[in-house]
């Protein structure tokens, strides 16, 4: 049974498809700030796009963390995503 989040890879990818753009999605399992900037570096990115849970609310104006440590640290363009 495929998960939320293969799911919302499989739209994103068809999607993107329609559209004549380029791609990559990967799941992998580990710390996601770490993740992120290894996937980054590793595929040699242009861009990442990234999201904000914005799980509390006193955070709703702020970056999530995770999206802060990689956009701090990444070697690409990040575009974050409210």
């Amino acid at each position: 049974m495929p998960t939320s989040s293969s799911s919302a890879a499989v739209t994103a990818t068809a999607s993107a498809d329609e559209r004549g753009i380029a791609l990559h999605t990967e799941i992998r399992a580990g710390h996601p700030a770490q993740e992120l900037l290894r996937v980054t570096h590793d595929q040699d990115a242009d861009l990442l796009v990234l999201g904000r849970s914005g799980h509390a609310a006193i955070w709703g104006r702020f970056i999530g963390t995770t999206a802060e440590q990689v956009a701090r640290h990444v070697e690409c363009s990040v575009l974050i995503a409210t």
